[in-house]
């Protein structure tokens, strides 16, 4: 009897170079992205002219979703809706990047196409930047350059391999020792594999090194992504924030009275969850397209006039506070306020009147419009003959402002110097970070919501607000207070009234008046009897135009209606 052996058979050379489970190829797609992002959020930080590629995609998002998508985010997510707008674009960025290292975890070839998706993605990261508010080509360097890093590692990961010799290099593929085989001395046994070795494709990473890799990468997305965030945040925030705590407002030529004091005890005015007369600057909504508060360096900051028959007028932050400065008192509303909303503030500030200022530029015959530029490239505008005001006219003029609420602008609020337009809603007028004022037409210039389907001219509307009792709210039987606020533009207002279960209209008591372009606190006395109720308000302005009932969305100029709340009583 006779044996034969035969030599253990050669590893195709189309098996995989590794197999991993189906998460382990997702978590080293996002870790790639990460470091990738991490490189470009850093790049920005510390090239101004670079913009970063996550905001700079969240920016585009915005731009390109439809008007109904935006108001909704706004209204319901309030200040919210930029880090909510930052984290689901996080959340699709790191969906892509998992997909990739899914792709590329199939071979080669799927490695190649998932190192080329991995530059698809800096390239729609730098289109964004280049399209959106960038300072140039230069701006979508930083996506570009995290892209090549995140399509460098799934390729190092999946792609790369190295040529092997069986025993040479590599892990010990070669056959075990074997047996004589006694049929060997009559001739080659037709039957056994041929006795060679084989190059062949193995990784160029072995599992060891592979998890050194990933381990790096997310060290180093961390890392960045931290750096990138304290330059950012801390570092030059710092800097805006020590330059405006060493700004000394100037005296105002012709100050206003001061405002009245309101106590607890006051009547009316005093009420629990009343908004005070003035808003505190803590307080004071913010609604804008900024996803990061700009940092401005007052020292070299300039606002420009453009525009003018006379040529540019280029004014330093030292030349505005040298300037004559009075001061206003003025109710900002956002145009995406709902009927009851609080997007609204009152405010007392102080700048530098507008319309000197452009005279002194030169208005050019022909001129229609007042464009402004913030220095994130946001822009607005607004009539010129908002800025009319005939002679002995009491109503607040526009003005460049350097202060509110008694002190520097604060950082969110537009410092070194805003625009305050009295009597227009936000989105034309409320330039925060100024850095450019053009004397210019409806034709040669467009704001940045007018064309995302809101109205080229935007008067704030009558509005008024129940505060208390809240909607909701439980309340005890007996004497009872309704109190709120009610604003109407640059019109002053007349009269505000309430009523309850659609019953009579009551007129209400109204709090000081600061000016025709400020809001008024009003307050009634109520006997609450037991049950539901609803209540409702209303507001006529001083033209004697009381608010229409008719409810209408915010887009494009404005919501109309009148608030109403249920409350209970026991």
């Amino acid at each position: 009897m006779t044996s034969s052996y035969h030599n253990p058979p050669i590893p195709p050379a189309h098996t995989p170079a590794f197999h991993n489970p189906p998460s382990r190829p997702a978590v080293a797609g996002i870790l790639a992205g990460a470091a990738g992002l991490g490189l470009g959020e850093l790049l920005a930080a510390l090239i101004g002219p670079i913009r970063s590629p996550l905001l700079a995609v969240a920016d585009r998002v915005v731009d390109l979703s439809p008007t109904g998508v935006r108001e909704w985010a706004i209204s319901t997510l309030g200040t919210l809706d930029k880090p909510v707008t930052i984290l689901g674009t996080l959340v699709l960025l790191a969906l892509a990047s998992a997909g990739l290292g899914v792709l590329a975890a199939r071979g080669r070839r799927a490695a190649a196409w998932a190192a080329a998706g991995a530059m698809g993605m800096g390239v729609i990261g730098a289109v964004a930047a280049w399209s959106g508010r960038g300072d140039g080509m230069g701006s979508g360097f930083g996506a570009l350059a995290g892209a090549a890093v995140s399509a460098g590692a799934l390729w190092a990961l999946f792609g790369a391999t190295r040529r092997t010799t069986p025993g040479v290099g590599g892990r010990d593929t070669r056959a075990p020792a074997l047996k004589p085989d006694p049929a060997a001395a009559h001739g080659p046994n037709p039957e056994s594999e041929p006795d060679v070795e084989l190059d062949h494709e193995a990784p160029l990473l072995s599992p060891m090194r592979r998890r050194t890799v990933l381990g790096g990468l997310g060290v180093a997305a961390i890392v960045q992504l931290a750096l990138a965030g304290a330059i950012r945040v801390v570092g030059g925030r710092t800097q805006a924030q020590q330059a405006r705590s060493q700004v000394t407002l100037p005296p105002v030529d012709s100050p206003l009275a001061p405002l009245p004091k309101q106590t607890a005890s006051a009547p009316g005015a005093g009420t629990p969850g009343l908004s005070p007369l003035i808003t505190p600057n803590d307080d004071f909504y913010r609604i804008d397209t900024a996803f990061t508060i700009p940092s401005v360096d007052v020292d070299t900051w300039a606002l420009t006039i453009a525009g003018g028959s006379n040529g540019p007028l280029t004014l330093s932050y030292d030349d505005l506070l040298a300037r004559e400065q009075v001061e206003i008192d003025c109710t900002l509303s956002c145009v995406s306020n709902e009927v009851g909303g609080d997007l609204v503030g009152n405010a007392r500030w102080q700048g530098v009147e507008l319309a000197p200022l452009l005279a002194e530029a030169g208005v050019p015959e022909g001129a229609t419009q007042v464009g402004a530029t913030s220095t994130d490239g946001w822009t607005c505008g607004f009539p010129i003959e908002t800025l009319d005001r005939p002679s002995g006219d009491a109503t607040p003029p526009a003005i460049i402002a350097v202060a509110m609420g008694g002190e520097p602008l604060p950082l969110a609020h537009g410092f070194p110097a805003r625009l305050v337009i009295p009597g227009l809603y936000g989105y034309v007028s409320a330039c925060k970070w100024l850095e450019r004022i053009e004397l210019t037409t409806w034709e040669d210039f467009t704001g940045y919501w007018v064309p995302r389907g809101w109205s080229r001219e935007a008067p704030i509307k009558t509005q008024s607000r129940i505060d208390v009792p809240a909607d909701g709210a439980t309340v005890n039987a007996g004497p009872t207070t309704i109190a709120g606020v009610a604003w109407a533009g640059i019109r002053g207002l007349a009269e505000v009234e309430t009523r309850v279960d659609g019953g009579p209209w009551r007129p209400a008591n109204l709090g000081p008046k600061l000016s025709d372009a400020t809001w008024r606190q009003w307050w009634t006395d109520w006997n609450a009897t037991t049950g539901s109720h609803t209540l409702t308000v209303r507001a006529t302005d001083g033209a004697g135009n009381t608010q229409t009932a008719r409810p209408s969305r915010p887009d494009p100029n404005g919501a109309t209606g009148w608030h109403a709340v249920v409350v209970t009583v026991r």
